[in-house]
């Protein structure tokens, strides 16, 4: 956002007003968007471009408000493997719930490769931690960028793009 903020607190000033996040500015430009992570969608990053929380440890706002931030696309991991917010209720209703609630506003929602390369925006591909690399989610960030590039340049619009690697 370009303000000065708490510790640990997400897109928002210390006095609790909400400040419009870069994606927030270029979605109110007509700018396409998309974030690509090997982290969560919940993380912290993710989060800095797309929700306002007073903690970012309240994984169930974050991933609730990145998903309905209105992101044309986002490919991140579901945290499934993340046992400090698979251990909060608030947080799996949160995710269990993305397939349908997305479904209610034409997004589709994908959890492996195949289903990305199918994919069209606006859509949300939630991936699993890789199993050799339980920081790191889906495919690697080479495959989800390109596959996300390739969709974002076939459309009309300039676009903007935050591509993270979890280490």
């Amino acid at each position: 956002t370009g303000s000065k903020t708490d510790k640990g607190v997400i897109g928002l000033l210390p006095d609790g007003r909400s400040v419009v996040t870069l994606f927030e500015a270029a979605h109110n430009q007509g700018l396409a968007t998309a974030v690509v992570t090997t982290s969560g969608l919940a993380d912290a990053t993710p989060g800095g471009f797309l929700a306002h929380v007073a903690s970012r440890d309240t994984y169930d706002q974050v991933l609730a408000q990145v998903l309905d931030s209105g992101t044309d696309i986002l490919i991140g991991g579901d945290w499934s493997g993340k046992s400090k917010a698979m251990r909060e209720p608030a947080y799996r209703e949160v995710l269990e719930g993305a397939d349908s609630q997305a479904a209610g506003s034409g997004t589709t929602v994908v959890h492996d490769m195949k289903g990305l390369q199918a994919a069209t925006p606006p859509l949300i591909a939630l991936f699993p931690p890789r199993p050799e690399m339980p920081l790191q989610h889906g495919p690697p960030l080479s495959e989800t960028t390109a596959r996300a590039l390739d969709l974002l340049e076939r459309g009309d619009r300039p676009f903007v793009i935050l591509v993270e690697s979890e280490v």
